[in-house]
């Protein structure tokens, strides 16, 4: 049984990144990969958790790598340099490893578990799910002419989702974070109108939606755990300021 845990804590990555290098020589088969990987994933998560599976809880634990993938397929399918599908693919697997192998050891060996290491490794995906997720949307607006508000809509309903998983996974109050949910999600919906009409790179809206997610879910997780202060608004707006003039003073504009 320990054996097959152990493959069944790899199998989400090895099958995510031979998912997304098939997309790049296969991509009429898109639906079939996208609904095999959700399957073995599926069945290997339900497999890992055992009694936990029966519970919401542990699939919104799991939620994080699925989303993952799902930005991965759509930000692969806009790009075209060959550098870039490979980086995502490489990437992207080993995120979900390290997540997959380290809620193996959070159910099954917690000795070896380091404490938080899923909540922190769940925000790192979300993260990234912004980014890839965010800059696919932008790409579709860009290249297939995706109507805005099918655009804005999509990242206020992504956004609820992704706020709502990372603050379930911290355990803060979920009355309050719902309300801070309906709020952040409601000002990412508000940035992606405003950054439509920037005459911006997808890569670089989706990297401003990223900073913007994390600006608000690192304030939020500070205010609904009671650890908020001055300092740390104040280091907040240091860090969006220096990484807008960064992301938007070297971009390429078109």
């Amino acid at each position: 049984m320990v054996l097959f845990r152990y493959f069944a804590a790899v199998l989400p990555a090895v099958t995510a990144i031979l998912v997304l290098s098939a997309l790049t020589v296969w991509p009429a088969a898109l639906a079939a990969l996208i609904v095999g990987w959700l399957a073995v994933a599926a069945l290997t998560f339900a497999f890992l958790g055992g009694q936990e599976a029966k519970t919401s809880n542990y699939w919104q634990l799991v939620l994080p790598p699925a989303l993952l993938f799902l930005s991965a397929v759509g930000f692969e399918l806009l790009s075209e340099a060959a550098a870039v599908h490979l980086a995502v693919a490489i990437s992207v697997s080993a995120l979900i490893l390290c997540y997959s192998w380290n809620l193996y050891l959070f159910l099954h060996q917690p000795l070896r578990y380091t404490a938080r290491t899923l909540e922190r490794l769940a925000i790192l995906s979300n993260l990234s799910s912004v980014f890839l997720g965010g800059a696919a949307l932008f790409g579709l607006r860009l290249f297939l002419s995706l109507p805005a508000w099918k655009l804005s809509l999509a990242v206020l309903l992504g956004g609820a989702l992704l706020f709502g998983q990372s603050f379930r996974s911290a355990k803060l109050p979920s009355r309050p974070a719902f309300a801070y949910l309906l709020i952040f999600s409601f000002l990412m919906f508000q940035l992606s109108v405003a950054l439509i009409s920037l005459p911006i790179l997808y890569t670089v809206s989706g990297a401003v939606l990223t900073l913007a997610f994390y600006v608000f879910l690192g304030i939020g997780r500070h205010l609904l755990g009671g650890t908020y202060a001055a300092g740390i608004g104040r280091r907040y707006a240091l860090i969006t300021a220096f990484c807008l003039v960064l992301v938007l003073g070297t971009a390429r504009w078109s």
